[in-house]
């Protein structure tokens, strides 16, 4: 069987943490319930409009997930290059390395607070936005 190149191992991958990551907002959106969205945007209550959103880092597992997906299989990419001896392989990747697991737990925690910090200012940008041009709460909350 031919070995997939890396182009394809990472288009492949890119693909899955996308999905992943639409997949993560999509059930963000399902779970907010839209009256009490509506009532913490008519009090102007940013930090409160954006916990009603519920964007934390349980709501990006799907994410987070992909990415440790991604993160173990180019690793099992990269191991299977590696040259044998005898038939044996001389290096194996093993996700569960300390060193590795701390870089992933590291990198994704890094991301999971980008993120939310990201959508804090968003949610904040977009109250101020309806605000300014006297958009009910209803269609800014949608």
């Amino acid at each position: 069987m031919a070995r997939i190149t890396f182009e394809q191992l990472l288009r492949a991958m890119s693909e899955e943490v996308r999905g992943a990551f639409v997949t993560a907002m999509a059930q963000v959106v399902d779970q907010v319930t839209l009256n009490e969205l509506i009532a913490a945007i008519e009090t102007g209550d940013a930090q409160r409009t954006f916990e009603i959103l519920g964007l934390n880092a349980a709501a990006l597992r799907p994410l987070t997930a992909a990415i440790e997906s991604a993160f173990e299989r180019a690793g099992a990419w990269v191991s299977d290059g590696y040259p044998r001896i005898n038939g044996y392989p001389i290096f194996r990747f093993d996700v569960r390395n300390p060193e590795a697991e701390g870089w992933l737990r590291d990198h994704s925690s890094t991301l999971v607070t980008r993120l939310t910090e990201e959508a804090r200012t968003n949610v904040r940008d977009a109250l101020q936005r309806g605000m300014v041009a006297g958009v009910n709460p209803r269609t800014t909350a949608l």
